[in-house]
């Protein structure tokens, strides 16, 4: 992907599981957006169902994840060092 469309893969992923709406950012007008949030104020149970799906997509224990298996690293020996402890 091009470096302005670092974040697509991502977007598509939600918009894929009905969590967004995937607009190209030079497509973005300002009618749109308007009418966009019109429609979702006048039927909050759309918005509210996108917002569930987005939660399901979540991770919000990614961080801690990340972190836990970067300390495992860390910590294991190098193959350098089995290698010398063989």
């Amino acid at each position: 992907l091009a470096a302005e469309d670092h974040q697509l893969a991502n977007a598509e992923a939600v918009a894929a599981a009905g969590a967004g709406l995937l607009i190209a950012e030079r497509e973005i007008e300002a009618a749109w957006l308007a009418g966009q949030i019109t429609a979702w104020l006048d039927e909050p149970e759309q918005l509210a169902d996108m917002a569930a799906r987005a939660r399901e997509l979540g991770r919000p224990d990614a961080a801690r994840t990340l972190a836990d298996a970067l300390e495992g690293l860390a910590r294991s020996p190098s193959r350098l060092e089995r290698e010398a402890l063989a």
